[in-house]
């Protein structure tokens, strides 16, 4: 669903800027796209909007991935029980900050039930 308000802009850059955006987006979990989209709302002054590694999600590649993996289908879980974002958004906060491996320990459990 579009809301008439979205954008499409072409970004010219160096390959250098490019090589090191990519980098830093795959090392965040996220497409390149999404992580220009982050840095550039943190910048504008809107930092929740920012999905940095905060320091208890991992960091290496594959256990990064299962977590976000995990994350992402959770959310699409509560978006399909028809969860406003709002609400989404602060559960996701508060498990962040206080159990951020609840994720990949739900996901689990649902693959087990499958």
């Amino acid at each position: 669903m579009t809301n008439g308000r979205q954008a499409k802009i072409t970004i010219r850059m160096a390959p250098q800027l490019h090589d090191g955006l990519r980098a830093s987006a795959q090392e965040a979990g996220c497409s390149l796209s999404s992580f220009i989209l982050q840095v550039l709302a943190a910048t504008a002054g809107h930092r929740a909007r920012f999905r940095g590694i905060t320091a208890n999600e991992p960091r290496d590649r594959p256990a990064r991935h299962e977590h976000v993996t995990a994350r992402e289908r959770w959310r699409e879980y509560m978006h399909s029980r028809g969860y406003a974002l709002a609400i989404v958004a602060t559960i996701e906060r508060a498990h962040g900050e206080q159990d951020p491996w609840f994720y990949v320990e739900w996901y689990a459990r649902r693959r087990d039930q499958a």
